[in-house]
């Protein structure tokens, strides 16, 4: 078993390793369970029109009743292919941060404060370089996910399909360059930025809180577990899983600036006037939802959320560990 340590990962000079290991990390999360929970989160959060609130069975449910289990994993390829860039960019970005503050405020602080800082800091830092490169793709992508798909039943979904598309659609999931020229041409570059402000806004807090969370619950169980000779001190794969998955949960304390993005961005059957801000549109969910619609898919972005900081914290410190053994 690979022995972590408190000081094992982020000391080092950052190198383009790092961006590949973000990429795997990146596509295997979206190739497991990161692309069915998204898809529930998203038409949970962009859904205001309901009289009740939608649940995630029944958003499962509605999903494969509409286009069978495949609907789960829609556009899968394409659309890792892409996000897996932003994984590569959120890890490396991290490292390159944390090794260019880390000295900086070990000047100012205590050892500890400075370690929880610089963290929390390069977090903050590669969720805004992580969310300027995906907002086109998370806008296309939740655009893709929210836009009706024009029949309720399964065999209504199959005709009109084959119809307008020929047989080899059903085998196919949504082309990004396709879906990219329409958008475009359709509303402009600018449509491809819509929500923006939100997002970036959702990616630092999100980064932050996650890698800032998980380093100090890590140092605590290092004070814990071995009170001398700190920067020695053996972590587990579970307990860097145990840390991983705490601070995923703590990192949904912003939900409500994830509905505002997601609302922006959807293309749901009653979408949102696409020139809304995010005020404008935060008052719309209010007017329509109440104070509820801002926890609208909560539990959904949970369980996304700590698969995610699974994958991204715990798994590329894995991944370094291995490669460094």
């Amino acid at each position: 078993m690979v022995q972590h340590t408190h000081e094992t990962v982020g000391v080092r000079e950052p190198n383009w390793r790092d961006f590949g290991i973000g990429v795997g990390c990146e596509i295997f999360m979206g190739c497991t369970l990161g692309t069915p929970l998204e898809l529930v989160k998203t038409r949970i959060a962009s859904e205001h029109t309901r009289g009740n609130r939608l649940r995630i069975p029944q958003a499962i449910r509605e999903t494969i009743h509409q286009r069978g289990f495949r609907a789960m994993y829609s556009g899968l390829y394409p659309w890792v292919c892409l996000e897996s860039l932003t994984g590569g960019v959120l890890i490396y970005s991290n490292h390159r941060f944390y090794s260019s503050l880390r000295p900086y405020i070990d000047s100012l602080t205590t050892p500890y404060r400075s370690y929880i800082t610089s963290h929390v800091m390069s977090g903050i830092a590669a969720g805004l370089a992580q969310g300027i490169v995906m907002s086109p793709i998370v806008r296309m992508k939740t655009a893709e996910m929210t836009r009706d798909k024009g029949g309720t039943k399964p065999i209504t979904y199959f005709i009109s399909t084959v119809k307008r598309d020929g047989v080899a659609s059903l085998f196919r999931g949504t082309k990004p360059i396709t879906y990219f020229i329409s958008t475009v041409k359709r509303d402009g570059v600018a449509s491809l930025f819509r929500g923006v402000s939100p997002l970036l806004v959702r990616q630092m807090s999100n980064w932050g809180t996650r890698f800032g969370v998980a380093r100090a619950l890590e140092n605590k169980l290092c004070n814990k577990s071995k009170s001398t000779n700190q920067s020695n001190c053996p972590l587990t794969i579970y307990s860097r899983a145990f840390c991983s998955l705490t601070a995923g949960v703590v990192s949904c304390w912003n939900h409500p600036v994830d509905v505002i993005a997601v609302t922006m961005q959807s293309k749901s059957s009653s979408p949102t006037d696409p020139n809304r801000s995010a005020y404008q549109t935060a008052v719309f969910i209010y007017q329509r939802s109440g104070l509820m619609g801002f926890t609208r898919g909560i539990t959904s972005r949970i369980m996304l959320s700590c698969w995610a900081t699974v994958c991204m914290v715990f798994g590329s410190d894995y991944a370094k560990c291995l490669l460094d053994a």
